[in-house]
């Protein structure tokens, strides 16, 4: 695809061959997406569940499409059809991913933004002893700030 745009602002290739092939790079990465992706997880998380070993093949279809159904869906709340597309058109799979990938990125951007200072603000925090707890106390009374040196000019 990268190539495609290179392609199109050098003025390589006819206008039509690259139309042909951006169209199949589409097409392809549409498939992958929506068709072998969620059919492989499907199929592996399946075959982990040791009952249903002669059934796995069944249960992975109807599960794919279950995961079917949903995609499908997802994008009735969204004002991605357009009248001038069809139902089945290129346009209606990109828009349905690109729902569905916004609010992916959203939920494990503020999922990072919360669990990571959660989980590392053990490395930050120290334990003050006794000693160190008596000094500052004792500093505090006699009026003193802090134990950094001032300089005089």
């Amino acid at each position: 695809m990268f190539e495609l745009i290179i392609f199109e602002i050098v003025g390589i290739l006819n206008t039509s061959s690259r139309y042909f092939h951006w169209k199949l790079g589409l097409y392809a990465i549409l498939f992958v997406l929506v068709v072998v992706l969620p059919f492989y997880i499907a199929y592996f998380t399946v075959s982990n569940i040791k009952l249903v070993a002669q059934f796995r093949v069944v249960l992975t279809l109807a599960s794919w499409l279950v995961f079917l159904y949903f995609f499908w869906k997802t994008g009735d709340q969204f004002p991605i059809l357009s009248p001038k597309h069809g139902v089945l058109s290129i346009e209606q799979c990109i828009g349905r991913i690109g729902v569905i990938g916004v609010t992916l990125m959203a939920v494990l951007s503020g999922f990072g933004a919360v669990n990571y200072p959660y989980t590392s603000m053990a490395y930050f925090l120290s334990e003050v002893g006794y000693v160190e707890g008596q000094d500052d106390n004792e500093d505090k009374e006699n009026g003193v700030e802090s134990k950094l040196p001032v300089e005089v000019p």
